[in-house]
């Protein structure tokens, strides 16, 4: 996968309700045959909200498909 050409403050501006994840700190795969992955975010997570960053938040952790994450 190569480095598009759109900002981060593009990409931003285009988000109604989300997260941005400044870093991962591990990622570990539980299903390999469904491609689920478990880990937790670290060093910066913020809400954003209607194109703007509002606000941090704790730092998470989660258990998803990579598959069904990248989909939307």
């Amino acid at each position: 996968m190569r480095a598009g050409k759109t900002s981060l403050e593009e990409m931003v501006r285009t988000v109604r309700r989300g997260i941005y994840v400044t870093r991962f700190h591990y990622t570990n795969v539980v299903e390999p045959m469904k491609a689920v992955i478990t880990g937790m975010t670290r060093d910066g997570t913020f809400l954003i909200e209607d194109g703007e960053i509002k606000s941090p938040v704790q730092n998470l952790r989660f258990t998803e498909s990579i598959l069904k994450a990248l989909s939307g």
